[in-house]
C-alpha cells in the first residue's frame, strides 16, 4: 500500500511525502517473508523511490540506490535504464553512454514497441545529440 501511495504523492509532486512512503514500504517488504524468497520485490520498490529521488534532483541517492539493486541484479533492465537517465541528468554522458550500450545488449530482442524500449531509444536520440 505505501508503494502505490509513495507513486501517487511522486505523480502529484509532493516527493518529499513520497520518499517517505518509498521508505516505509521498502521497510516493510524487507520484513516479510514473501519478499526475502523474491528480492525483486525491493528492487522494484527501490525503482520507484530512485525514480522519486532522480525528479527531486537527489541524483547522487538515486544512484546510489540503482547500483545496489544492480548489484543484487546485473539484468534488471529498467534500473539500468533509470541509472543512464541519472547519468544524463548528471551529464556524466560517457557513463550513460556505457549504461545505454550494455541496455541495447540486453535488450536486443524486446519488442520495439514495449515502454521501456521506447524510453531507451529517446534516451539514444538524447545522448547522440549531446556528442
Amino acid at each position: 500500500i505505501y508503494a502505490a501511495h509513495a507513486i501517487n504523492k511522486r505523480e502529484t509532486g509532493d516527493l518529499a511525502a513520497a520518499l517517505v512512503l518509498h521508505d516505509k514500504a521498502v521497510d516493510e517488504a524487507k520484513q516479510s517473508i514473501l519478499v526475502l524468497e523474491s528480492l525483486h520485490v525491493v528492487d522494484d520498490m527501490l525503482y520507484e523511490k530512485a525514480k522519486t529521488l532522480t525528479a527531486a534532483g537527489q541524483y547522487e541517492a538515486a544512484l546510489d540506490i540503482l547500483n545496489g539493486t544492480l548489484q543484487r541484479n546485473p539484468l534488471n533492465g529498467i534500473s539500468l535504464l533509470q541509472k543512464a537517465k541519472v547519468l544524463m541528468a548528471m551529464e556524466s554522458y560517457q557513463e550513460a553512454h556505457q549504461a545505454v550500450d550494455s541496455l541495447q545488449e540486453l535488450w536486443v530482442n524486446a519488442d520495439p514497441e514495449n515502454q521501456y524500449v521506447l524510453e531507451l531509444k529517446e534516451l539514444v536520440t538524447q545522448l547522440h545529440a549531446m556528442n
